[in-house]
């Protein structure tokens, strides 16, 4: 496969999402060429939504932002004091409120509450299909480019570290392992990935990978 046919141009991303969105609408951020590497295969299979009394409706954001000339992800990790997947690397997100009209207002929310990103710094691209958990969420990725100009400020209670990672990291099949592990009779198999001295595995590895595969068609 040569060079060419392996780039990403700004109007594909956009063309991906079946958006109508401009780049020329961002002001102070673009998002450059990138390379997909080789194409995505022997991809695990989405967890489907099973059979149960509720499900608990949830958004993260899946932030661009430019850095280095180049697009990143926007990931943070979590705090080790919370309950619940303490000190695991996570998107920006939460559960929808009621208050909520949807689910980017969802991930803008929680985004703020988390990463102090003001909403006005985020241009929705699309969305990704729901992440169903084995806990009962269902978790809706809203995708979109974060301005250049964008202050990020944790917040201590959740939030340990923000940090970026190239989307050509994540665009290359070569960076994914499957890990399989046994809970009681089931065998789950999941994406993890490794990115300086981060392990990024679970719920968001696999909406990276979507990310990832949904780019890379």
């Amino acid at each position: 496969m040569d060079r060419e046919s392996r780039v990403i141009s700004q109007n594909d991303i956009v063309k991906k999402f079946n958006e109508e969105t401009e780049f020329s609408t961002v002001s102070r951020s673009s998002i450059q060429s990138v390379n997909s590497g080789r194409p995505f295969s022997n991809s695990l299979p989405m967890r489907q939504k099973s059979e149960r009394l509720s499900w608990q409706r949830s958004a993260v954001l899946v932030g661009l932002v430019e850095k280095s000339d180049m697009p990143h992800l926007v990931l943070t990790k979590r705090t080790a004091k919370l309950l619940k997947h303490s000190g695991q690397i996570a998107f920006p997100g939460g559960k929808r409120e009621a208050r909520d009209t949807s689910d980017e207002m969802t991930a803008l929310r929680e985004a703020h509450e988390e990463i102090g990103l003001e909403p006005e710094y985020f241009t929705k691209l699309g969305e990704l299909d729901f992440y169903y958990t084995s806990t009962g969420f269902e978790i809706r990725p809203v995708v979109g480019l974060i301005e250049a100009g964008a202050e990020f400020v944790k917040n201590d209670d959740e939030v340990d570290e923000i940090f970026t990672v190239p989307l050509a990291f994540v665009l290359d099949p070569k960076n994914y392992v499957i890990v399989s592990k046994k809970s009681g009779a089931e065998k789950r198999s999941f994406y993890a990935l490794s990115f300086d001295n981060h392990y990024i595995w679970g719920a968001t590895a696999a909406m990276i990978r979507s990310l990832a595969e949904r780019l890379s068609r």
